[in-house]
């Protein structure tokens, strides 16, 4: 019995009743381990997330904001006169207030502008907004309408504008119509 108290002792490098041994049998061979759980814990209790100030228990309401579905542009005729019209369904609005469309022909300045007024009596309803007459459109190619509203871009709308001839008869170029955000 003495032989397996001794050989057990040894596997921990120390002999019973040396004087480095200890009453308890914590021996200090296992410090280093203690140390790294001690660090271990505390770097798991430093990854909490703290959050100061506290997350308040009533979180603040959402302003509400313009919704615009639907942005499109359509061929509409007014008085024998076609022209490309910005439509859309209007679906949220925080105030009464002017949505402004500026009409960009391709690789130019603004042509043309107008506003539009909105009202919460309009909300759910579509809105039309068309291309000024008294502009000619007498560039072929990628034309945009930019919608913006308190002095934000909303939507950029585009479509192609046929050549000079295509004019005549009022008809919207081929090309897909393209809507995005800015």
């Amino acid at each position: 019995m003495a032989v397996r108290g001794i050989g057990r002792a040894r596997v921990h490098g120390r002999r019973r009743g040396d004087a480095t041994s200890t009453v308890s049998g914590w021996a200090p061979g296992w410090a280093p381990a203690w140390g790294a759980a001690a660090v271990l814990l505390l770097v798991a209790v430093a990854c909490t997330p703290l959050y100061l100030p506290p997350v308040p228990s009533e979180l603040p309401q959402i302003e509400p904001t313009l919704l615009l579905r639907d942005v499109r542009i359509e061929d509409h005729e007014v008085r024998a006169v076609r022209a490309p019209t910005v439509t859309f369904r209007l679906e949220e609005l925080p105030h009464d207030g002017f949505l402004a469309v500026q009409w960009f022909p391709p690789a130019g300045g603004e042509v043309a502008s107008a506003s539009v007024w909105l009202a919460w009596a309009q909300v759910g309803s579509t809105v039309r907004v068309r291309f000024p007459s008294d502009v000619a459109r007498d560039r072929a190619g990628r034309w945009r309408a930019v919608l913006s509203w308190d002095g934000t871009v909303v939507r950029q709308v585009a479509w192609n504008e046929p050549g000079a001839g295509a004019l005549e008869t009022g008809a919207l170029g081929t090309g897909a119509l393209e809507t995005g955000a800015p």
